[in-house]
């Protein structure tokens, strides 16, 4: 019923390991999404990025789908900015191809 205070520091400090282990394992689960032969971090996109103008493919570095909890397309551009547009407009579409195509020419 009573823990001498060393016993206690110790217990303290497993616990304090198996949450940091478990943060780091859990944490670790949404990195390893692969596009283009590139490691990027998962990205979830709860709504579209309002675009004023269209992104030429010269300024993307990659992109991924996404189906939930909206369908969207994940740009992610050379300057590591990201964007959530949405996979129905035709200059999303054009700007995918655009981008498939630069990548099978490298």
């Amino acid at each position: 019923l009573f823990r001498s205070p060393e016993r206690r520091t110790s217990e303290m400090k497993l616990l304090l390991f198996v949450v940091v282990l478990g943060t780091v394992v859990f944490d670790n689960s949404a990195v390893g999404a692969t596009v283009g032969g590139q490691i990027v971090q998962r990205i979830s996109c709860p709504k579209l990025t309002p675009i004023t103008r269209n992104i030429t493919a010269k300024r993307i570095e990659s992109y991924t789908k996404q189906h939930k909890p909206i369908e969207a397309v994940i740009v992610i551009t050379k300057k590591n900015k990201k964007w959530c547009l949405d996979p129905k407009l035709d200059w999303v579409k054009k700007v995918m191809k655009a981008v498939d195509k630069q990548r099978s020419e490298e």
